[in-house]
């Protein structure tokens, strides 16, 4: 661990155990059908990704504990990895694993097909709305069997009669939600009005903000070109005590989405990460307060407020 004189970044190689956290299903990670992500095992660079940054393995399960799959190679992200860079060596692996149980990771393809089966038995119903994003969407919408009290009421509790779906996945970037998941999900209810809510954990996997906002861009035409007239509503990005370090990038990011919105008039920027800012433009000094323990992710006293505010700004 380095402290930067205001938090402490992971650096260098070790170990992140998911046996008891959110992530614990192995799909989350794209591992196989009903796995579990054990840990994964190698190196850290918080200055370059909050994720992983460099070789890696990844140790999966099945639900008994037996090992059932790894993947290994070079990770710059929950999402993102290519080949190991220099030579491997097996003799390192955990006991009980061995390079014939290699698996392609594909991040939240799990999730995005029990979405699809979901709708699919329902024959996609129409909406007017389709709200979509990374955790934050997909907290509001459920809880995941976390401790409910923790985040508040759920988003269709809170939509009341609006005409709304909610797909949010955990993790997802704008590059996430193009080409078939688009096509095959997002735009099969045939909705008006878009909610999106991305754009975090593009930068904070390493993406600059230029390659972000080219990706948003492609996401927002993909939508406009199935609807011309579709109404779009792009979510801003909201500091969180945890990555300091990224406030800069994001607040650069955020001015893009206002410079897209203001050069479209069927995208709409909402303001909801100044929804935690003070009168002098500055995050609040008691953020944390409005965050679970992870100080990223909105509990109950965050949700009453983020929640809300974008319900009553998609409104017409």
């Amino acid at each position: 661990m380095e402290y930067n004189g205001e938090i402490f970044y992971k650096q260098g190689h070790g170990i992140q155990y998911f046996g008891e956290s959110t992530y614990h299903d192995g799909t989350t990670f794209g591992g196989p059908e009903d796995s579990l992500t054990l840990m994964y095992e190698g190196d850290f660079d918080h200055s370059k990704s909050d994720w992983f940054f460099g070789n890696g393995v990844f140790y999966f399960t099945r639900k008994d504990g037996t090992p059932v799959a790894l993947t290994h190679g070079f990770f710059t992200g929950i999402a993102n990895y290519g080949p190991w860079e220099g030579k491997f060596d097996e003799t390192k692996l955990l006991p009980g694993y061995s390079l014939d149980m290699e698996v392609k990771l594909i991040p939240f393809e799990f999730r995005f097909k029990k979405y699809i089966k979901e709708y699919t038995a329902l024959n996609f119903p129409k909406y007017e709305y389709v709200f979509f994003g990374d955790s934050w969407m997909d907290l509001w919408l459920s809880h995941n069997d976390v401790d409910p009290t923790l985040y508040g009421s759920e988003f269709n509790e809170d939509k009341g009669d609006m005409s709304a779906v909610n797909v949010g996945v955990g993790g997802t970037r704008f590059s996430d939600w193009y080409d078939e998941r688009m096509d095959n999900l997002v735009l099969k209810f045939d909705a008006d009005k878009f909610v999106i809510n991305l754009g975090f954990n593009d930068l904070h996997s390493g993406q600059s903000v230029d390659f972000a906002e080219s990706e948003c861009k492609r996401v927002i035409n993909k939508i406009s070109a199935y609807k011309k007239n579709a109404k779009i509503y792009l979510c801003s990005l909201t500091h969180c005590t945890a990555f300091t370090s990224y406030w800069e990038k994001e607040d650069e990011l955020n001015g893009r989405f206002k410079k897209i919105a203001a050069e479209n008039p069927n995208v709409i920027y909402l303001a909801t990460g100044e929804l935690f800012l003070d009168k002098n433009g500055k995050p609040f000094e008691n953020m944390d307060d409005y965050c679970i323990a992870d100080h990223l992710h909105l509990n109950r006293k965050g949700y009453d407020i983020w929640g809300p505010y974008i319900l009553n700004a998609v409104k017409d």
